[in-house]
């Protein structure tokens, strides 16, 4: 819908799938927008008013409100605005969540590494 937030993700990258759980958990609805790095980077430029820094995803611009560049910033924006009735994603606290989340996201960085110099080693993935 319009007033949705629009998440900007990639299909296959584990930060943006945290994001896609916590704003199902929450019942909270947004618009997908795949994007894909070269192609999408333009438009997510331009969205975040960010013309040669560098960019990463998951975004999401919330109509007539912030644009959230951080998994955990759209994770809290996104309990703060859950559907009526849903638990919190953080029971035990804001700051307990945020510990987790740094452990997860050293945990992702790290098998983002060892895939990409898998990828590398092999030519058959490269070529």
């Amino acid at each position: 819908m319009a007033d949705d937030p629009q998440l900007y993700s990639i299909a296959f990258s584990p930060w943006s799938n945290k994001v896609k759980w916590t704003l199902n958990a929450c019942g909270v609805g947004y618009t997908r927008v795949e994007y894909t790095p070269g192609l999408s980077e333009l438009n997510l430029r331009l969205k975040l008013r960010n013309y040669c820094g560098r960019v990463t995803v998951p975004v999401m611009a919330v109509p007539r409100g912030p644009v959230l560049v951080e998994s955990f910033d759209i994770a809290v924006w996104t309990d703060d605005h859950r559907e009526k009735g849903r638990p919190s994603l953080f029971p035990a606290g804001i700051e307990a969540a945020q510990e987790w989340n740094d452990l997860s996201d050293r945990i992702l960085y790290v098998g983002r590494v060892q895939s990409l110099r898998k990828i590398i080693s092999n030519t058959g993935a490269v070529w």
